[in-house]
């Protein structure tokens, strides 16, 4: 499932993308089929270079991922500086911390303030991106973060949660940005950017 919503994510990535937002957006979650499988509201603040962003994610088909609250900062230097996925389901919080250094990644759970896991994730590249379950924030954030720190051969990095079926796992991605294309907003020319990503795999 997470793979059929991440296709058709990028699908969309492939359209004009605003960058720097920082209002409240609604999403519907669709698979290929076209069938809604959930929603999330996010809201990402960008302010003076530091990335704020706080989501609450619903699925209509996964109740382990219902209800979700998502909270990640990404600091000037665009690199991640904490994170946090809390379930209402299992009534548990993950947080997502970084070591100083920035190689490796501490994956921390709670379940009524007692820890139930924790386990420590290698980190290949310092620029890693939160990919947390139904969040489609972390696609706007590559945007930004690859705009305000670009990579010289377009490749970044997620970092995907594991679950009981698959492990965690880092996904290095392209990001590229073909040649800008002329539109109109309110009756006035603008440049519209857009963006192709892909994964590794294709």
């Amino acid at each position: 499932m997470l793979n059929r919503t991440l296709a058709l994510s990028l699908t969309l990535l492939t359209a004009t993308t605003l960058a720097h937002a920082s209002a409240s957006s609604t999403f519907n979650r669709l698979n290929l089929d076209g069938k809604k499988t959930g929603f999330a509201t996010c809201n990402i603040e960008d302010k003076k270079g530091v990335i704020k962003v706080h989501c609450e994610t619903d699925s209509v088909t996964d109740k382990s991922n219902a209800e979700n609250t998502i909270e990640y900062q990404i600091g000037k230097d665009g690199l991640l500086d904490t994170g946090m996925l809390g379930q209402t389901a299992n009534q548990t919080v993950t947080m997502y911390m970084p070591s100083k250094a920035n190689d490796a990644l501490t994956v921390r759970t709670t379940k009524a303030h007692v820890e139930t896991a924790n386990h420590t994730v290698a980190i290949p590249k310092p620029e890693i991106l939160l990919a947390l379950p139904n969040d489609p924030s972390v696609f706007q954030v590559a945007l930004q973060v690859a705009t305000a720190h670009p990579h010289a051969d377009n490749t970044y990095y997620l970092y995907v949660p594991g679950t009981t079926k698959s492990p965690d796992r880092i996904e290095p991605f392209r990001l590229h940005a073909p040649k800008p294309a002329k539109g109109t907003l309110d009756g006035k020319p603008v440049t519209l950017q857009h963006y192709i990503l892909t994964f590794h795999a294709g």
